[in-house]
Parts: structure tokens; C-alpha cells; sequence
């Protein structure tokens, strides 16, 4: 019997590594071997993202650079880009988002027949959740669990409901079943993840607080993780269940765009800064301690004047914000907003990235140095090749520390530790000693 190599690579967000990381335990349990994607391999899956322009172009070009390792294997572009109709001639398999779950039995029986028989999952599939087999093998210490899938907002930049389709969520006892393997696993810290967070539960049974709250109590937790939340509900009664969580850590990633209320209501967002600034508020007054918001920002958007841009950062650096994400504005056909007039121009966006990524490098030294002499607990990921151990504080800061006097560990251990209030060797982490 053939043992078929599989090597993944994925583009985007905690949700295709998640989907990644289940394909891969799928091909596992069907007696493959997992590789990775810089060697050779009989099967190549690239999880594509299509969220910008840039992302799309990184997909397609990760997919050539598959074919290039091995002209014989299987090349399966798979996600988002190929959602919007984007299929490199060097990929033998397109499969959309629709198709994940068949993904493993169509790559198989292609390698089998050398024949692509398998049907086209009917459309219907898009407005239920699919879900993958449970599996406990993931490639983060930090352990990803997807609640939910697709949105229903239209922001008028915004793809991912025409890639994604619209929103629902998985049944509660699919993912408190996936959290207790991971946690019998080894895992101590999950992350609930989906495109829409904030949707779980709408089409009625268990909310997302009620959610929440079952999986706070699953024994072995030890530190609780959300992804994005929408900041139009983040209203006195959620905040209030996110209060009564043990195990949820005091970070959160509130997603903003724009600091200034023209620019949101051109991207037809529901909320104003004003409502934002009430949502970040009702999220640091919801955890004792100092609570850390991180957040995306999208730069030159159509019609962004200076005064704009200059606004979005005034509310940036008054919000303290512990990371900003950067992004240009990249026009995605079907859109809204790619048939909207005044064009920032490229020029102009690269400089007010810079302006908006200046500006985050300085609230994150700010929030170094205000951390100086605080404890923490390091969740460890990895040991770099220069002697640091590597990973993150409740806060979510990425944490170095010198691995002198450090023996014994290994990767998922949490080790308590005191911040120092300086940058550390790699960007964007800061340094903690043993406590």
C-alpha cells in the first residue's frame, strides 16, 4: 500500500489554519504521511486567502511554487481564492470552501484513478455548517477551535461574505467534544475562532455566552482565547458574560478599520467611534488587570482624505491600542466599495501605512515599558536556535526569554515570568526573566 506524502501551506486567518490543521489529521487517519511543505510531497494543499489583493497574489504564487518541487504531484489550490474563480493552470484540483469537508476522499481517489469524478457539493452546502471529523492534532500549542463560518454584514470592502457565505455556527456539543480531546491532548489553551464571531448562536439553541461559559468549565482549561469581536455587540450583557469567565485572558482583538466615522460609514460599518470607544471600554472594565486591545486597520480607502487619516490615528492613539494590523485598502471585484470613486493612490496609501505602522511601534513600546516589573504566565511555543525560549503572556505579548537556568521545559508549558520593560532581539517581542 502507498504512502502518499502531504505537505500544507496556509494563507489567512485562524480559520484556514484551523481547516488546515483538520484536513491534515484527515489525511493521517487515512494512512498518509505529513510533510513539510518545503520537501518533496505526492500531495500539495494550499489554503488560499483572497482577503486582499496581495493575499490572492501570495496564493497563487505559493501554488506555482508547489508544482516547481515536484512536476508529478497532486496540486490542490483550495479556499477562498478559489472561490472568487481564480484557478492557476499548474493546479490539478480547484476545491472552494464548500468542498473542505470532501477534500481527503477527492485527492485520494484522484492519485487512485488519476480521474476527477467527484460532484460538486450542491449550493445548499453553503448555508450549513460543515464540519470537519474531531481531531486533536494541532500544529500551535495554542489549540484553535472554529465555532462558526461565514458573515452576513456586506461591509461594503469586504469579500469574505461572497467567499464564506452566510452565517452559522456549529452545534455546541460538536465543539465542546473537539475541546475536551484537545485538552486530553495536552493543550492548556484554546482559542475559539470563526469569520463572524459574534453571529454564534443566531439561528437559535445555545448562545455564544452560554457557549463560552460550558467551555470555561471543561476541566484542564487553563487559559481561554476569542477571535475577533464585532464591536456593534459588544453590548453591557456580553461584556457581563465575558466577566464571569475564569480561564478567558485579558486581551481581546476588537476589530476597528477606521478611527474616523466618515470613513466607517462609507465602509458601511455599524458602529461609530464614538460606540467603539464604548465597546473597548466595557471590554477592559469586563477583566482585573491590565487588559490589552489589539486591532485592523485599513488605510486609503476610497475618498480618504488627510483629514481622515489623520483622525483614524488620533483615535488609534487614544485607544492605546497593545498591536495594530496595517492593511491598504485593496478594491476586491464584487465588492461595494470597487466601484466607489476617488482613488486613493498607491503612493499615498504606502505612506499612511507607514504613518499608521510608526504609530503602532510606538504604542507598543509605550505598552513594554508600562508592563516593566508586572508578572505573566509564558505559554511556551518553541525554542529559538540561539537560546531563547519563544511564546505568549494572558496578554497575548510576544514573550522571549533566555533559556539559561531554564532546563526541563518544553513546548505548551506555561512558566511564570516578569516582564523586564525592554524590546526583545526579534521584532515585536519584549523580554521577561524567570519569576
Amino acid at each position: 500500500m502507498t504512502t502518499w506524502r502531504v505537505a500544507a501551506l496556509t494563507l489567512g486567518c485562524k480559520v484556514n489554519h484551523y481547516e488546515t490543521d483538520a484536513l491534515l489529521a484527515a489525511f493521517r487517519r487515512r494512512g498518509c504521511r505529513v510533510v513539510p511543505f518545503a520537501e518533496e510531497a505526492d500531495i500539495y494543499l494550499i489554503n488560499t486567502c483572497t482577503v486582499t489583493s496581495e493575499a490572492g497574489r501570495k496564493s497563487a504564487q505559493m501554488i506555482r511554487r508547489a508544482r516547481r518541487r515536484n512536476r508529478d504531484a497532486l496540486v490542490v489550490a483550495v479556499g477562498c481564492h478559489v472561490e472568487v474563480g481564480e484557478r492557476p493552470a499548474v493546479a490539478d484540483l480547484w476545491i472552494g470552501n464548500r468542498g473542505k469537508t470532501e477534500l481527503v476522499d477527492r485527492c485520494l481517489a484522484r492519485l487512485a484513478t488519476g480521474r476527477d469524478e467527484w460532484p460538486l457539493p450542491p449550493a445548499a452546502a453553503a448555508s450549513c455548517f460543515q464540519d470537519f471529523a474531531p481531531f486533536a492534532e494541532q500544529s500551535d500549542t495554542r489549540a484553535v477551535v472554529k465555532i462558526q463560518d461565514g458573515c452576513d454584514r456586506f461591509c461594503s470592502y469586504c469579500i469574505i461574505p461572497l467567499v464564506r457565505g452566510p452565517a452559522r455556527s456549529r452545534p455546541a456539543e460538536a465543539v465542546l467534544d473537539e475541546a475536551r480531546r484537545l485538552l486530553a491532548a495536552g493543550h492548556r489553551e484554546l482559542v475559539l475562532t470563526g469569520i463572524h464571531l459574534n453571529s454564534y448562536g443566531r439561528e437559535g439553541g445555545t448562545g455564544l455566552g452560554e457557549l463560552l461559559a460550558a467551555v470555561d468549565r471543561l476541566p484542564g482549561l487553563e487559559r481561554l482565547r476569542l477571535g475577533s469581536l464585532d464591536p456593534a455587540a459588544v453590548d453591557a450583557h456580553f461584556a457581563a458574560a465575558l466577566g464571569s469567565l475564569e480561564t478567558l485572558c485579558p486581551h481581546f482583538h476588537l476589530s476597528l478599520q477606521s478611527g474616523s466615522g466618515t470613513v466607517l460609514a462609507r465602509m458601511r460599518r455599524p458602529y461609530t467611534p464614538a460606540a467603539y470607544r464604548e465597546a473597548a471600554a466595557r471590554l477592559r472594565a469586563c477583566r482585573s488587570g491590565d487588559v490589552s486591545l489589539t486591532t485592523d486597520v485599513i488605510v486609503g480607502f476610497p475618498g480618504e482624505t488627510e483629514a481622515e487619516h489623520e483622525a483614524s490615528l488620533a483615535f488609534c492613539r487614544e485607544l492605546g491600542f497593545a498591536r495594530l494590523h496595517v492593511f491598504r485598502y485593496s478594491a476586491r471585484p464584487g465588492t461595494a466599495a470597487a466601484t466607489f470613486p476617488d482613488a486613493v493612490p498607491e503612493p499615498l496609501k504606502i505612506r499612511r501605512a507607514g504613518d499608521m505602522q510608526t504609530l503602532g511601534g510606538e504604542l507598543w513600546r509605550c505598552r513594554v515599558n508600562r508592563l516593566a516589573g508586572r508578572e505573566d504566565l509564558l505559554l511556551l511555543e518553541e525554542r529559538s536556535a540561539d537560546g531563547f525560549w519563544l511564546g505568549y503572556g494572558l496578554g497575548y505579548d510576544a514573550l522571549e526569554l533566555e533559556a539559561a537556568g531554564a532546563e526541563g521545559l518544553a513546548p505548551g508549558q506555561t512558566l511564570a515570568v516578569r516582564h523586564e520593560g525592554m524590546p526583545g532581539r526579534e521584532p515585536g517581542r519584549a523580554r521577561v526573566v524567570m519569576r
